[in-house]
């Protein structure tokens, strides 16, 4: 067994997908550092290539068309235990049955990864509405969250399309990835200035008023809290300036 081992990155993942897919031998493609060593394995390290990953992403839209190469993006953002191989698999099965692939929700090398890329898509979704941004000193927007999975870099451009106008950071708190707006383009990343700027006195009484307002508009006797954690699950509530006011005050 080969295994072909590459960085954390996308663009490192297709590097490995290449070099895997073109190997005659049975092997395997693994992410990261955390991985178990079997018996008589040959273990290759992969460098990220950016040539051979732009190569490797126009053949995929080309040969398996762009909607799999985006279930494979999304899939891969799921952080799932042994995904970079169930990437791998789907690749291959998708080579073959194009977008049909899809659609054949039973296939072993197909189904964990629709479902994978399914679980990310719906957060994302959910994550574009819960998201809440506030202004600190020179008129940044700051927002923090914590997803379950690794979504920053598929909502940032719903922000980026929504908030020209200002310089903003969305920040995950769980893996410390911010994506980092200047009005001109959009960095996903791992490091941001040490000393954010601190919340500005309009933005506290905004927050003072919106926290007044829900906890006066909410009806206790009418409250269906099983519901209402059904559209917005509990474990987005920290960041929701609204929800722990009115958590609190039931």
């Amino acid at each position: 067994m080969i295994s072909y081992l590459c960085d954390t990155s996308f663009e490192g993942l297709l590097t490995a997908i290449y070099f895997a897919y073109n190997e005659k031998n049975e092997c395997r493609v693994l992410s990261g550092s955390a991985y178990q060593n079997t018996l008589g394995e040959t273990l290759v390290d992969i460098t990220t290539n950016n040539y051979i990953y732009s190569k490797m992403e126009s053949y995929i839209c080309e040969r398996c068309g762009s909607e799999n190469l985006m279930i494979m993006y999304k899939a891969y953002w799921g952080e799932a235990p042994g995904g970079a191989d169930l990437i791998f698999r789907y690749f291959k099965t998708a080579l073959k049955m194009k977008n049909e692939t899809m659609l054949m929700h039973a296939d072993p090398s197909v189904q964990p990864v629709l479902k994978i890329a399914h679980r990310v898509t719906m957060e994302a979704h959910k994550m574009q509405g819960f998201i809440r941004f506030i202004k600190l000193e020179d008129d940044l927007m700051y927002s923090s969250y914590a997803p379950s999975s690794n979504t920053t870099a598929l909502v940032a451009p719903h922000f980026v399309e929504r908030m020209t106008s200002y310089n903003w950071i969305i920040h995950d708190t769980i893996r410390n990835v911010f994506a980092v707006y200047n009005k001109k383009e959009c960095i996903i990343g791992h490091s941001v200035p040490a000393n954010l700027p601190v919340l500005t006195d309009i933005e506290a009484d905004f927050e003072d008023l919106w926290r007044s307002y829900t906890v006066h508009a909410a009806i206790k006797e009418r409250l269906n809290l099983k519901l209402q954690m059904s559209f917005m699950p509990k474990k987005y509530w920290h960041f929701l300036t609204e929800m722990n006011s009115l958590n609190m005050s039931i």
